[in-house]
């Protein structure tokens, strides 16, 4: 392992956006993180709340793996918010109807 004394930023390959997406008050993002030239690339995926809350749900190792992921997490919370947002829906519905018959 080689110690540096001093920071070059010419051996530093910064941080990439490889995908980002909202759901509801979920955001989805999935970066490459930030490394040193000559090092294995390295992705995550990473659920952010609103309010502040995060949370790492998945790391890869190369970009295809990477999109593949986020998109999995997208559908998923996708699929989640859609059902939920039926049921709020239908529950809101039944109560009107129930107000109607009284």
């Amino acid at each position: 392992m080689v110690l540096r004394t001093k920071w070059d930023p010419n051996e530093y390959v910064d941080a990439l956006q490889v995908g980002l997406t909202r759901i509801g008050e979920i955001e989805v993002s999935t970066v490459r993180l930030p490394k040193l030239k000559g090092q294995d690339d390295r992705f995550e995926t990473c659920l952010f709340v609103d309010g502040g809350r995060s949370q790492i749900v998945a790391t890869y190792h190369d970009r295809i793996e990477a999109l593949f992921g986020h998109n999995r997490f997208v559908c998923a919370l996708r699929f989640q918010h859609d059902m939920l947002t039926e049921q709020v829906v239908n529950a809101v519905q039944n109560s009107l109807r129930l107000n109607q018959a009284v």
